[in-house]
């Protein structure tokens, strides 16, 4: 479980260099591990360290595999979640710069989600770095009947006033993601 905690993080960073999930998005269909190979350009036999790769993010939810049958043998291909659609580069709800950014940063301890609602980002961002500190600040009303886990909680109050401390903001506007860093 520690491993994997340490794993999650760094393998959707490299899902993300990789650009796994635009190669997907762009096959209009589920890929099957040869075209994902050919598409990243990895020699073939290595495509077991592939599938390996991919089967760690399907069952840290990033992405899903379907598996069946085809002309007497296995087929099994990979198609993107509501998770991995955020890291779509060119749309307004791409979170991948903030998980690289995130990924890059070990001085990143915490974040707080203005204007945060019930937390949707900020459970994705919880669920990829389990050790983040992610706070979704928003107004009472909206958050006072909301519980919180591990390193996921909700504050309230007013963002005009004043914004809860924090390594790093993210603020929501529709589907556009603002984050904005306060390095150290």
């Amino acid at each position: 479980m520690q491993a994997s905690a340490h794993l999650r993080p760094i393998c959707l960073k490299w899902a993300i260099q990789l650009g796994i999930p635009d190669i997907i998005s762009n096959h209009d269909k589920p890929i099957t591990l040869s075209e994902l190979v050919s598409a990243l350009q990895i020699p073939p036999a290595k495509g077991c360290f592939v599938h390996r790769f991919m089967r760690f993010l399907a069952h840290n939810g990033i992405f899903d595999i379907h598996e069946g049958q085809e002309d007497d043998h296995e087929l099994i291909t990979y198609a993107l979640t509501p998770a991995s659609k955020l890291l779509l580069s060119g749309t307004d709800h791409c979170l991948a710069s903030m998980v690289l950014f995130t990924t890059s940063d070990p001085d990143m301890n915490s974040i707080v989600d203005v204007g945060g609602g019930t937390g949707t980002v900020a459970r994705f961002i919880n669920e990829a770095f389990p050790k983040l500190e992610c706070n979704v600040f928003d107004l009472p009303e909206v958050v006072e009947n909301l519980t919180g886990a591990n390193n996921l909680s909700f504050v309230g109050g007013d963002m005009f006033k004043s914004i809860p401390q924090a390594d790093a903001v993210i603020y929501t506007q529709g589907t556009n993601i603002l984050l904005i860093s306060f390095g150290k």
